[in-house]
Parts: C-alpha cells; structure tokens; sequence
C-alpha cells in the first residue's frame, strides 16, 4: 500500500510539473525547475538590511547546487535544502517532491502556512524533516508514513496542525526523533509504539491526546526522552514504563493521570522527572534517592501523602525539587541543608509543622524558595542571608512570628517577597531592596 501511495504522489508531482509550466522552460533541470517553483510561492524578507537569503536562485545558473541553502552529491543532486531561519513566508510548493535524492529538508523557524504537502511522500529517500516553528495548517498527510529512511521528523509549534497522527509514524521502526509538540492534534496513542524499535526522542506535549498511557510503551527500549506534558492522558501511569532503562528526561506533568508513581527505580539514567499536575495519590517512595543522576523532580499539584521521606535529603546533586501542593506531613529537616546545589526548591502549600530549620540557609546557591501555606512555628531565621543568591523568597505569613532579620537586606537580588510581611517598618529595614506590594 505504502509504494502505490507513493506511486500515486509522484504521479501527481510530474503532473504539476508538466501543467504548471515548469517544463517548458528551456535548459532548467527538473531539479532547478522544482525549487524555482517553490521560489515562487514564497515572500523573502531581505536580512539585515542585505539582499534575499534567495537572490543566488536564478534560471541563470547552471546548477543549484551553489544557491543558498542548497547541498548536493558528487553527482550534481539536491540532496539538502535547509532554510531555517531565513524569515520566509507561503507555502510549501508540492513541486518540492520532484527532488528525488532530498535526504534532508528543514525548513523550520519561518512564517509558512498553508498545509504540508502530500507530495513530500515522493522523497523516498529523505531521512530529515523539520518544518517547525510555522503556521503550518491541516494534518499530517498519511502518505508521509510511507518514507521508510525518515529518521527525524520535527513539527512542533505551528499552534495550527491538528487531527489524528497516522499511525504509520508511531510505528515507524527507522524513526529516531519524533516531536508533534504544541499543536492541535487528537486521538490516543497506539499499541503500534511498540514497533518504533529506533524511536529515541518522543515529544508530544501541549496537545490533546487522550486516553491511556499504552504499556506498549516500555517496549520503545532506547527511548531517552519522553515527554506527554499537557494533554489529556488518564488512568494509572503504566509500570512497563520502568523498563526504559535508557530514559533520561520523562515528563507527564498537567495530565489526569491517577494511581501511585509507579516503580521507575530502574532508570538509573533518568535526569529530569516531572509528574506535577495529575491526580497521583500515595506515599512518595525513599527508593527516589537510588537515582543518582536526578537532577529535577517535580511531584507538585497531586494528593501525595506521608512525610517526605529522610532519603530525599540526601539526593546532593537535586537542583530543583518540587513537592508542593500535596498532602505531605510532617517537619523540614535540618538535613535539607545537604542539598547545596538546589537552585529551586518548593514546598508550599502543604501540611509541614514545627520551626524553619536554619541549616536551609547552607543552601546557598538558591534562587527561588517556597515555603509558603504551611503552619510553621517560630521566627525566620537569621541565617536566611547567607542565601544572597535569592530572588523569589515564599513564607507562611500567619504562624512565623516576628518581623523580617535586618540581615536579609544583604540579599541583593531578592525581587518577589510575600505581601503579607510588607511593612513600612520592614521595608525601611531591607533599605527598600524588596518591593511590597
């Protein structure tokens, strides 16, 4: 099915070719000729008060192989048009599909609109398409998923594309990047994952996919990066997840995802996880504390439960930890002093008791700190100056007595403070360095 659809695209391709008056133009290749024509449907902003990124694509040349974003073989064939960031805008001309050796096309980060092209299924050997960062329209053509050495393919950001994606790309088993992000497009995610056997990058966020989270997914074993934030995912967050071994970035914020956080324990290379903005319930396991590589965790906007457990403390490589909003007890160790390297560390709006422990303050490298709607006892610490580089400063405002130390006017980046604590008194002792607003 997949060579008769590609058949058909570069039938029609040579027809547009032949009718649209291309041929008749003496001396051009098919290849020139092809991208005249995609010349054509475009507007070219000059750059930098200079000449057109195009001004060397003229019917006056030879070949196109010294025009601007052009790369050919040793035998003279197009074989790359990159004109990413060039500030062009139209279309994309489907005559593009006559460049039968293209093997890597990006167009990304311009103004084009219209839709993709189904010709572009013509590009048998293509392994490279980016048309990111547009104002592309329409879905994505089903052809495209006949291009069986397409390895990358990145569409992310054009607002614009919308429906379902076509199955054949979530299977694809030559694809390696795949990126769908910040779009319109629907639908559930298919058991065919698990046939993606190359597929290493998915992101698929800020559209609106729904349904379950198919377990077929830890079959996509080199998955390094998988990123479903901001759709519309539910159910439990399937526990095949913790085969992905390889995995060093997983987010699944801002979904309705429920049940316990599964045992992903075994992705020892895991990076940056964020399951913030669901509906996850459960204790917060100590095993967090086996992955060394860690850097972000972000647990936010859930119903977790208990007291964060003591081995957390020791995750000294964390540099932003994100447990706020839950339904977590218990106290602030002095022990939070060990993680030096925290830059943002949240932890409001929970159920924390007893006093704001001083060694907080040996984290000196913070920038952002949120312990705000908790019921802590006590006075802010003096101490709290020694974190100079500050800039948002969060703190329950009704059972921390006293006033704000003098000594936090030495924070000199310190920009966001709670309103609650403003005072002309306050404000006089922190020279005025904080607004209160």
């Amino acid at each position: 099915m997949g060579s008769t659809a590609t058949a058909t695209m570069q039938l029609i391709v040579m027809l547009l070719f032949m009718y649209g008056g291309l041929s008749s133009v003496c001396g051009l290749s098919s290849e020139q000729a092809a991208l005249l024509a995609f010349k054509q449907q475009l507007t070219v902003l000059n750059q930098n008060g200079g000449g057109s990124v195009l001004a060397t694509w003229s019917d006056m040349s030879s070949s196109p192989c010294s025009w601007t974003g052009v790369s050919c073989n040793n035998l003279g064939q197009v074989i790359q048009l990159c004109l990413n960031q060039t500030g062009i805008s139209g279309t994309i001309a489907p005559e593009l599909g006559l460049l039968s050796q293209l093997q890597h096309l990006d167009l990304s980060e311009n103004n084009l609109n219209g839709t993709i092209p189904a010709a572009l299924a013509s590009l048998t050997n293509l392994q490279h398409l980016n048309l990111s960062g547009n104002d592309l329209n329409g879905t994505i053509p089903i052809e495209l998923g006949s291009l069986l050495n397409l390895q990358y393919l990145d569409l992310n950001s054009n607002n614009l594309l919308s429906g379902s994606v076509p199955q054949a790309l979530f299977g694809h088993p030559a694809l390696q990047y795949l990126d769908l992000s910040y779009n319109g497009f629907v639908g559930t995610l298919p058991n065919v994952l698990a046939q993606a056997v190359s597929l290493q990058t998915l992101v698929l966020s800020n559209n609106a996919f729904f349904g379950l989270i198919p377990p077929q997914i830890g079959q996509v074993l080199g998955l390094s990066r998988l990123d479903l934030s901001t759709n519309c995912f539910s159910g439990p967050v399937p526990v095949e997840l913790g085969n992905l071994v390889h995995i060093q970035y997983l987010d699944l914020s801002t979904n309705s995802l429920s049940g316990h956080i599964p045992a992903i324990f075994t992705m020892t290379q895991l990076q940056h996880f964020d399951i913030s903005g669901n509906y996850v319930t459960g204790p917060i396991s100590p095993l967090f504390a086996t992955l060394s590589n860690l850097v972000f965790l972000n647990l936010s906007n859930n119903s977790l439960s208990g007291s964060l457990p003591a081995e957390i403390w020791g995750m000294t490589q964390l540099v932003e930890l994100d447990v706020g909003d839950n339904l977590l007890t218990g106290t602030l160790p002095k022990e939070v002093g060990n993680l030096k390297n925290l830059q943002s560390f949240f932890f409001g709006n929970s159920r924390l008791t007893g006093p704001i422990p001083m060694e907080i303050s040996l984290c000196t490298n913070l920038v952002k700190l949120d312990l705000g709607g908790n019921s802590f006892s006590g006075t802010i610490p003096d101490a709290f100056a020694n974190m100079k580089s500050l800039v948002t400063l969060n703190l329950p405002s009704l059972q921390v007595n006293g006033t704000i130390p003098p000594s936090l006017g030495n924070c000199t980046n310190l920009q966001v403070f709670p309103p609650a604590y403003c005072s002309p008194k306050n404000c006089y002792l922190l020279k005025e360095k904080i607004p209160c607003n």
